[in-house]
């Protein structure tokens, strides 16, 4: 076990804001998920996190998906100057940090996301996982049951259209299988994608089936560390139109005034944001 002491951390923001879908509390501050191949539960009373894996494990592995080199103090000062109205936002979402996520998982996993909402998203990646994923052996299956990790994208890329919609994947079916398969035929070209230049790497992803612009900036926020990308779908266009008194209808608008205000620092600002406005 590792047990650290970490400020601008809550477990329950992290993992309920919409950036995850393989954790299950098992009590108050209490966490079991897979990432990676791997099964961590992980611990917070106060400031203090406990992670229940090896040494190696969390120094190699726990300590990136957590983003715990990153000063969150400092990110939420420099978004707070520059838009003091967000007080109320970040102060409601005040210990969440940005995971980083596998690609392949995240490609899969925002596909299913459109038009969809997080209790299903959560339920079509489970189905996914234990059909066509590796069960991991981990301690705690009293508590949350067999945990598999996330299908490679050859195990994918063969799975029939009609699998798929048999899960209740619905119109996403074939984007699943489209998209797996073009990993698979080419999978230094994908996983390239996350060292591009953001504009670049959005372009990339674009070129997969079932990738709008708001499931590529998901994909980079949420895998690549491209904290430029601010995913907007119709409800966060809604709040930012209705916060800022700018025209609903008119993307581009909302889009300059969204990097004219928060910069490099859009996607935890899409976090802070979208977490708090869904509380309301």
């Amino acid at each position: 076990m590792n047990t650290l002491v970490i400020d601008d951390f809550n477990l329950k923001d992290i993992l309920t804001c919409g950036q995850c879908f393989r954790w299950k509390s098992v009590g108050e501050q209490d966490w079991i998920g897979i990432a990676g191949g791997k099964v961590l539960r992980v611990v917070q009373e106060g400031k203090q996190v406990s992670f229940h894996c090896t040494k190696t494990d969390f120094e190699q592995f726990w300590r990136y998906y957590f983003d715990l080199d990153r000063d969150y103090g400092a990110v939420k000062n420099e978004i707070l100057v520059k838009m003091p109205d967000m007080a109320a936002a970040i102060d409601y979402g005040s210990g969440i940090r940005m995971l980083n996520q596998a690609p392949f998982e995240m490609l899969i996993t925002y596909i299913l996301s459109a038009n969809n909402n997080i209790p299903r998203i959560t339920e079509l990646v489970r189905k996914i996982s234990e059909a066509y994923g590796i069960r991991v052996e981990h301690p705690w299956e009293e508590l949350v049951g067999p945990l598999y990790a996330f299908p490679e994208p050859e195990a994918l890329a063969v799975v029939p259209v009609e699998n798929f919609r048999a899960m209740g994947t619905g119109y996403r079916d074939k984007y699943l299988h489209e998209s797996a398969l073009k990993v698979v035929e080419n999978p230094e070209a994908f996983f390239k994608i996350g060292g591009l230049p953001y504009k670049e790497a959005k372009e990339a992803l674009l070129t997969y089936s079932g990738v709008g612009p708001k499931v590529a900036d998901c994909i980079l926020l949420f895998s690549s560390g491209k904290h430029e990308a601010f995913p907007i779908d119709t409800w966060i266009k809604k709040t930012v139109a209705r916060r800022y008194g700018l025209p609903e209808n008119q993307q581009k608008v909302i889009e300059a005034f969204i990097e004219e205000k928060f910069g490099h620092l859009k996607g935890f600002a899409n976090q802070y944001l979208f977490y708090y406005e869904r509380s309301l």
